[in-house]
């Protein structure tokens, strides 16, 4: 047995013509689902947990991993640092959290609401531009009850964008914000950004005072879009939690669509125009990573492994975390 996996190894190489390395896994110092990882450098990055509020840091290229520090036990989505000191969290129930000190502690940002009746506040969606100008993108919504449970009332949420220029010292509302609860920013220059969100994506073309529709799937068979990477403004692809990849060349007018598993997708990135990764959930395949050499076809590269849930890169690596605690080091092709 051990040689046949060898041999499957040998296989994969031999099929991607050595132009990937498989991710190798890194020792970590948890068992907790990992639920995102930013390094700011390829030697300083930080990875945190989903549900228990563990940081962890590396400042030896993930070799070593320090638990930092013990946040509330809340479901935080995004971490980005956008100096080695100062960085910020968003996510769990409507909070951003900011450090100015490597995220050793962590202070919380307030954030405007729209009454006091609102049930609950989500935020998934976040990008600094520098440490004053950056984006939240999120949802405020009340609760269904039915059959003694209670349920999130999707359909009739108050979706929003708030944007600070003060490093998150003062909030102000987009007024034009997208109507549907948003996953992932990604800004090419302070004029050109895009925003990813249910069944659809967004783009901005002033800095992100206004926002058009780019893309919607009216069947809502994409499902969710989590993975949002453009190389520029006229190639970009995103990935979505129905399993779907999309593609664009034309800078939004038309894209493509490729349903590469049935698990979902929910983090992307690409090193160039045509050689990418995304990773999601295993699901059928047991396979949550898939990389394409050519922008079109996708292949499964790994076996037998628990779902991830993000994939970042600095200067020189790819960076991958999922359940159990599971870091992933690639070097860039």
């Amino acid at each position: 047995m051990k040689y046949c996996k060898i041999a499957f190894l040998i296989l994969l190489v031999n099929q991607w013509g050595l132009s990937q390395d498989i991710p190798q896994k890194l020792e970590s110092p948890t068992r907790d689902n990992l639920h995102d990882i930013f390094f700011i450098n390829d030697s300083v990055g930080w990875a945190y947990s989903y549900g228990t509020g563990l940081l962890l840091k590396t400042s030896n290229g993930g070799s070593q991993w320090l638990k930092l520090c013990q946040l509330d036990s809340v479901f935080y989505e995004q971490i980005q640092f956008v100096t080695p000191k100062i960085g910020y969290i968003c996510g769990g129930l409507g909070e951003v959290l900011k450090s100015t000190d490597g995220g050793l502690t962590w202070n919380k940002m307030s954030i405007p609401h729209p009454n006091p009746n609102v049930d609950i506040t989500l935020i998934y969606a976040m990008f600094f531009k520098n440490e004053n100008d950056g984006f939240i993108g999120g949802g405020h919504l009340n609760y269904l009850r039915k059959n003694g449970k209670k349920y999130v009332n999707w359909e009739d949420g108050q979706y929003f964008i708030i944007h600070t220029t003060d490093g998150g010292i003062s909030w102000e509302n987009i007024d034009r914000s997208p109507p549907v609860m948003l996953y992932t920013f990604q800004f090419l220059n302070d004029s050109i950004g895009f925003v990813s969100g249910d069944n659809s994506i967004y783009k901005t073309s002033d800095g992100g005072k206004n926002w058009q529709i780019l893309f919607m799937d009216s069947t809502e068979s994409i499902g969710g879009i989590r993975g949002l990477w453009f190389m520029n403004s006229e190639h970009g692809y995103a990935a979505s939690w129905n399993g779907y990849v999309l593609k664009t060349i034309d800078g939004g007018r038309t894209w493509g669509r490729k349903h590469i598993t049935r698990s979902p997708l929910r983090s992307m990135c690409f090193v160039n125009e045509t050689v990418g990764y995304v990773v999601g959930n295993a699901g059928e395949t047991m396979s949550p990573i898939f990389i394409t050499n050519d922008g079109v076809n996708w292949k499964t590269v790994m076996t037998n492994y628990s779902d991830l849930h993000r994939i970042q890169k600095s200067s020189t690596f790819i960076w991958i975390c999922g359940k159990e605690g599971a870091i992933l080091k690639s070097k860039i092709p």
